[in-house]
């Protein structure tokens, strides 16, 4: 038995190894204008990086950074290390993420034009969703995801990330702290779960291993996105079991990576209900 345990872990081992071999980092193709001059500010939790012609507002979205924090951190029992988060002007179209390897965050500048941030300000909006990204792979940072990263750096943390969380689990909650911490949010748009109160005054009802899919689940009937299923369950989930169970769901995923299907074995042991049900329960 004591054999059979080494070798699949020597096994592991040596996958991880070639794997952190293979690449060192994801590959941004994004350019700046050459001759960019660039600055930084740290604050207690982040370093903003931004244009040099940026200098005030990059001086208030550094405040701003700070204080959606301690609310993020309390809820998911985390602590960040310092993100660079850097200020990008330089584009026409609406977007921020979090990406790892290496760590850091990206905020573009230009509002969205369709108002999906409703009445709040648009950086503010946008940092708390992308906020909880950076949350969350804080949180997975433990267990197997964290040896995975010690073998192979990031590439191995948001490998196993990626692995253990469902995508619905990860905008899902982001879509709720959004909602949580600014005076609008997806959560109080009706425009944004227009699709499932579609489907549901047609009878349309998906099962949870297809809504799960989102927008890769069918090319025939509209399934709601990854956003719109994840808030309605991660809310469900908080409300009816508590924020306890949902840093539970996460941890067990997160100790557990390599399992297949950790995460509905991990809802399973928090809420003693199965995520199917769970979604029924939901959704109808």
């Amino acid at each position: 038995m004591q054999m059979k345990i080494k070798k699949t872990f020597f096994t592991i081992l040596i996958i991880f190894s070639i794997a952190s071999m293979s690449y060192g980092q994801t590959i941004n193709n994004e350019q700046f204008p050459f001759g960019m001059n660039w600055k930084q500010i740290e604050t207690e939790y982040f370093v903003v990086i931004y244009p040099e012609n940026l200098e005030d507002k990059a001086r208030e979205i550094a405040e701003m950074l700070d204080a959606f924090y301690p609310a993020d951190s309390a809820s998911l029992h985390t602590k960040a290390e310092k993100w660079p988060v850097i200020i990008n002007n330089t584009r026409v179209y609406t977007n921020g993420y979090v990406m790892i390897p290496p760590k850091h965050s990206q905020l573009y500048t230009i509002p969205s034009q369709s108002g999906f941030n409703g009445t709040a300000d648009w950086l503010p909006f946008l940092w708390s969703h992308e906020l909880r990204h950076i949350m969350q792979h804080e949180k997975m940072n433990r267990g197997f995801t964290a040896f995975a990263g010690w073998v192979m750096g990031q590439t191995g943390t948001a490998l196993m990330s990626n692995f253990a969380l469902p995508r619905w689990m990860m905008e899902g909650d982001a879509i709720l702290a959004e909602t949580l911490l600014t005076s609008s949010g997806r959560g109080r748009d009706t425009s944004f779960d227009l699709v499932l109160r579609t489907n549901l005054l047609n009878n349309i009802k998906h099962d949870y291993s297809k809504a799960s899919l989102g927008y890769y689940a069918s090319y025939v009937s509209r399934v709601p996105s990854w956003y719109l299923t994840g808030y309605y369950l991660c809310t469900y989930i908080r409300k009816e079991y508590g924020i306890e169970a949902f840093n539970q769901i996460i941890e067990t995923a997160a100790d557990f990576s390599f399992v297949p299907l950790i995460m509905n074995i991990s809802v399973r042991n928090a809420t003693g209900t199965s995520i199917n049900k769970i979604y029924r329960d939901c959704m109808y």
